[in-house]
């Protein structure tokens, strides 16, 4: 996928992703914070304002679960 991905943009993709962000002067709230810091991602999630303006009550379960899905391997 990140072949595709990459092929489409027409450069690697981590790399456009970090051209876009600059563009946007967007700054990503984990940066810096390693995925095996599970707490400290879900404590980030639940306290933005994008969370927080979500239609549904999001939990830190409900973050958990998604942890799990982005970042385990199913091959």
């Amino acid at each position: 996928k990140h072949e595709q991905l990459s092929r489409r943009v027409g450069m690697d993709i981590q790399e456009y992703t970090q051209v876009l962000l600059q563009r946007m002067k967007l700054h990503s709230p984990f940066a810096g914070i390693r995925i095996e810091d599970r707490q400290a991602i879900i404590e980030e999630t639940l306290a933005s304002g994008s969370t927080k303006s979500n239609p549904r009550t999001v939990t830190a379960d409900d973050v958990s679960w998604f942890l799990d899905r982005l970042f385990t391997s199913e091959e």
